[in-house]
């Protein structure tokens, strides 16, 4: 018996040294991308309809070249005619201010990608808190952008056509890492 775990055990230890050679070297190495994954930005939009500004800060991850999650958070300020009293002609020059700020998770299409030229479309949607005097309502927070693009890599600008809570024209300045 002496014998027997003698050997098993001479056994186990030469092949435990001989396991440890480096015959057979496996390098590991961080995955690169030919994108930047992380894009942050600030725009400016326009409804001109209703007159209402935008700012918004939207962040996207690029899970693929040509799709990316994110979020956006939006603050707008609304200054428009109050509709109801046109028929009367007393209270023509009436006025409705507002704020508006909403937040909503967003997804983005990108179909060309050039190392200086994307050209885009999402959608996002998400809730929003209207202040009006001194009532607070929950309304839903929808943006669709039909086409957008950014010009640059790293520190770029670009433009946006959509309709949403962000507005029907916006202007960005962004940043990628």
């Amino acid at each position: 018996m002496k014998k027997l775990f003698i050997a098993l055990l001479i056994t186990f230890c030469t092949i435990a040294v001989y396991s440890q050679t480096n015959d057979v070297v496996i390098e590991t190495q961080k995955p690169t991308t030919d994108y930047l994954r992380n894009d942050l930005h600030l725009s400016a939009g326009y409804f001109p309809i209703i007159h209402f500004t935008s700012g918004s800060v939207s962040y996207y991850y690029g899970v693929q070249k040509w799709f990316w999650v994110g979020a956006m958070l939006t603050y707008d300020y609304f200054n428009m005619p109050d509709w109801n009293d046109y028929a009367d002609e007393t209270l023509n020059n009436r006025r409705i201010y507002f704020h508006y700020l909403g937040f909503a998770p967003a997804i983005r299409f990108s179909y060309v990608n050039k190392p200086k030229l994307k050209l885009y479309s999402g959608v996002a949607a998400g809730v929003g808190i209207v202040i009006e005097g001194g009532n607070v309502n929950v309304l839903p927070c929808p943006q669709v952008t039909y086409i957008g693009f950014s010009y640059g890599q790293k520190l770029y600008f670009g433009g946006e056509i959509g309709l949403g809570f962000k507005g029907i024209f916006n202007l960005n300045v962004g940043y990628r890492l």
